[in-house]
């Protein structure tokens, strides 16, 4: 039997629940379906399904070579997706979610990318909350820091350069950190879009530990970079952000850095999106745009 063909219905019997309709939707018969499973139990010498009348289930093993599985498929498409358009430019809609907070750094690469691609129409989405790309019917997000595990693919496309600071009002009053452990003592404006705002993760980068400062309390929240900058010029608090925001600040005087000797370990913008599929040539190509021309952020 054909071993792709084998795959492909594998993994439609684990997408759809059973034999049956995996049958339906590859229009074959279920002994031709249970024929194919079998022969891929056969050539591995292990079981991939629980079967009863009843219900089906994956194995252990039988979901781990499903999420392989899915990856050489969606690596086939690829290949013969780009074979077949070579010779065509890229074209269509492209739904593209990016933070809020990087669309002025962002953004002038996306138009310069929209302007040598007439084909491609972008379409832009910059809120600093986390989409979902496929109840959203997004074909690409563009996220920073640190990714939660999730089965979605990530491509790094440019590393960002996060900073604490304040202003020297409140340095004056309060004092500046010197240590990790100083910073729970301080004031945080936190990052009000997400429940870790309340939490700063720090990685090492000469071994990749991870520390984590919790804030007992919040006085002040923000749920941009704006607010955040404009409550800490003040001298209500600490903030921590990406250094390109808080630029101009600090070069005005209006924020200080602190804690610039601590070795933390490089965050990175990334280019994620769903897998088990293959990526657009048009998706593709955006792709590889932003890795050449966005530089550090």
């Amino acid at each position: 039997m054909d071993r792709l063909e084998s795959l492909e219905v594998y993994i439609r019997v684990i997408d759809l629940g059973g034999f049956a309709p995996a049958a339906r939707a590859l229009k074959r018969s279920p002994a031709m379906i249970a024929k194919h499973i079998d022969t891929l139990e056969a050539s591995l010498g292990t079981r991939l399904l629980h079967r009863s009348t009843r219900a089906l289930s994956a194995t252990d093993v039988g979901l781990a070579y499903y999420d392989r599985a899915r990856a050489i498929l969606a690596e086939f498409e690829a290949a013969h997706q780009e074979a077949a358009a070579q010779q065509i430019s890229p074209h269509g809609v492209l739904r593209i979610a990016l933070p809020g907070v990087f669309s002025a750094t962002i953004g002038p690469v996306l138009a310069q990318f929209a302007a040598e691609n007439p084909a491609i129409s972008l379409h832009l989405r910059a809120e600093n909350r986390t989409v979902d790309l496929l109840d959203e019917r997004i074909d690409l997000a563009i996220r920073g820091g640190i990714l939660p595990d999730s089965s979605l693919i990530a491509i790094k496309l440019a590393p960002i350069s996060v900073i604490v600071c304040a202003s020297p009002a409140y340095v004056q009053r309060r004092g500046a950190p010197t240590t990790l452990e100083a910073l729970s003592g301080h004031d945080c404006i936190a990052y009000s879009e997400r429940s870790s705002g309340d939490v700063w993760t720090f990685v090492d980068r000469r071994d990749g530990t991870e520390r984590n400062i919790h804030f007992p309390t919040i006085r002040h929240r923000a749920n941009d970079a704006d607010g955040q900058r404009a409550l800490a010029t003040e001298g209500l608090g600490l903030i921590r952000l990406p250094e390109p925001l808080v630029r101009a600040d600090i070069a005005a005087g209006r924020l200080v850095t602190l804690l610039s000797d601590v070795p933390e370990a490089t965050r990175w913008l990334h280019a994620v999106y769903l897998p088990g599929r293959a990526l657009p040539l048009a998706t593709r190509r955006l792709i590889e745009f932003l890795k050449a021309h966005l530089r550090e952020i």
